[in-house]
């Protein structure tokens, strides 16, 4: 379903217009609308788009103060194409703002979720009036606009009258959010710096001083500390990845190569988990906890006694005690596994601008890219390669065990009340 969000772009001290251009060149960002593919306008070209907001305020004389307003339709995750998305930007354009404000659109798909943004001017290109935005307005003629379009497509709609789904602020605020999100281009931006002056610098201190020369602070003490222009908090390097740290640097400098984190592939299955315990998976399909688990009668009982009873044999569980003494060590494994997870994101969080870098480039464009950057890419390559997968079996483990978890769970609490009664008959 998309849900519409509405924002005020107020005057700038001193630039007026200034968050009205920002927001422009945001949702026009050709990184994330295909190249600029996925941009539209109303009533303005997209060449001039800010120079016709501006000489309409001029025109009518209302240049200060609210200077536009900034939508954002957000969409859930694989709930619609860019293309599509972009046809309903363009119907609810034509159907909400019409011929009275020049407006621009877009879709971003960078994110993995898709979503439109739409900026229009604050003041009508038609009679000079302001646009006025009232609290009610968003249940009662934005979002049903939103709900109308989607119903067209076959997409689902919002309950306008659910709490708390619209939020209505000030660009100010949500720009200021924005730069946090931004965060990736400044760090790369960062790694460029002082991948640069790593080529001319004889040590950190040379660098140091060059970086300070570009106009960025720095902290240089224990750690190394950048922040460049426009910045409110800056970066430790070791942030940037693991050739990023102090110890790197002063390697990189000396010509010395630097170590990276081994990880070796371990083959593993989703029963791995199962096996350490000295128990075979039973392959029993268990279902989740909830109201039907609660059983209050002995037919109830007898049921799931026998949707239960191959799982249990199967793994020698034949009292309240056993069933205690198994979750007990799944929690132990559970435990393992996620220790497990921890230290491999770690290992890869160390090694982020690399895997960023495999990621959105062809491999022969990305391995010359890691090599500038002091890299053995052949290395990085194998170690992002098998910490995925190692990842991904770790995942397939930690889910089996929440299964028979919440099996034992439920078993537990139908014959908590048996003590160490036998729950079935030894066949033996």
């Amino acid at each position: 379903m998309a849900i519409t969000k509405i924002l005020n772009i107020n005057e700038s001290p001193g630039e007026p217009t200034k968050h009205l251009k920002n927001a422009i060149d945001y949702i026009c960002n050709p990184n994330k609308t295909r190249n600029g593919k996925l941009v539209g306008t109303l009533n303005c070209s997209r060449a001039n788009v800010l120079k016709a907001m501006t000489a309409t305020k001029e025109i009518f004389n209302k240049t200060e103060q609210r200077q536009g307003y900034h939508m954002i339709l957000s969409f859930n995750p694989g709930e619609v194409d860019s293309d599509t998305a972009f046809q309903i930007m363009n119907e609810f354009a034509r159907e909400y703002i019409g011929m009275n404000y020049e407006c621009i659109f877009s879709v971003h798909e960078d994110k993995g979720h898709i979503h439109g943004h739409l900026v229009f001017n604050s003041v009508s290109c038609v009679d000079g009036l302001k646009f006025h935005y009232s609290n009610g307005d968003w249940a009662k003629e934005i979002q049903p606009i939103t709900n109308r379009i989607c119903d067209r497509y076959g997409l689902e709609t919002i309950d306008v009258a659910l709490p708390g789904v619209c939020r209505k602020e000030s660009y100010a605020m949500w720009e200021d959010d924005t730069l946090r999100k931004t965060q990736p281009e400044i760090m790369n931006q960062l790694r460029e710096k002082i991948d640069a002056f790593i080529k001319q610098s004889s040590s950190v201190d040379d660098m140091v001083d060059r970086l300070r020369n570009e106009g960025i602070t720095v902290r240089y003490g224990k750690h190394l500390s950048l922040k460049l222009p426009g910045q409110t908090k800056g970066i430790r390097t070791q942030r940037l990845g693991f050739a990023y740290s102090l110890e790197a640097i002063e390697k990189r400098i000396k010509g010395e190569p630097i170590e990276m984190p081994k990880v070796e592939l371990q083959e593993q299955d989703t029963s791995t988990i199962i096996r350490r315990a000295g128990y075979r998976a039973s392959g029993t399909r268990s279902k989740l906890k909830n109201e039907q688990w609660k059983y209050k009668t002995e037919q109830a009982k007898l049921q799931m006694i026998n949707k239960a009873s191959t799982y249990m044999e199967t793994n020698g569980i034949r009292t309240l005690q056993d069933i205690v003494s198994r979750k007990s060590q799944l929690q132990l494994q559970a435990e393992i596994i996620s220790k497990e997870r921890t230290q491999l994101f770690e290992e890869r969080k160390g090694l982020q601008s690399a895997i960023v870098i495999i990621k959105n480039y062809p491999e022969e464009q990305a391995k010359e890219l890691l090599k500038q950057q002091g890299y053995n890419p052949e290395e990085v390559f194998l170690f992002e390669s098998n910490s995925a997968k190692q990842l991904e079996n770790l995942y397939f483990q930690k889910r089996s065990v929440i299964r028979e978890q919440n099996l034992l769970d439920d078993l537990e609490t139908v014959y908590s009340k048996e003590q160490t009664k036998p729950i079935l008959k030894d066949t033996k």
